[in-house]
């Protein structure tokens, strides 16, 4: 059983010792990212860097495909909106530390699986 874990509608996460799984969580649509998926993307990835005990992240999804890109019904619906009407309100994460390739950052490992194609 993973030592932490958290479960949100579009993204999973699971620490165990110093390993930290990112599932992504939308296998209707093949994980496309849509609006809400990339905010808790991006709190995860905040999370995970500034956590100086995980060393290792894996990105996997579930279902037929590991991500399928961005979800068109969103970006139909922003084209769709007034100008102005739609924005990003959450800051982006900062990951300086680990852009920085400072000795405690995480390294980045990620799987695609292939055998659906």
């Amino acid at each position: 059983m993973p030592a932490a874990a958290q479960d949100t509608h579009a993204i999973e996460l699971a620490i165990d010792d110093a390993i930290a799984t990112v599932t992504f969580n939308r296998p209707e649509v093949r994980n496309a990212v849509n609006d809400a998926m990339r905010a808790e993307l991006a709190a995860v990835l905040d999370r995970l860097a500034n956590d100086d005990d995980v060393r290792a992240v894996i990105f996997t999804g579930k279902g037929a495909g590991f991500c399928s890109g961005g979800d068109i019904a969103g970006m139909q619906e922003r084209l769709a909106a007034p100008q102005g009407d739609i924005a990003f309100d959450e800051e982006p994460c900062s990951t300086d530390s680990a852009s920085e390739g400072s000795p405690g950052a995480s390294q980045t490992i990620s799987f695609v699986q292939f055998d659906d194609v």
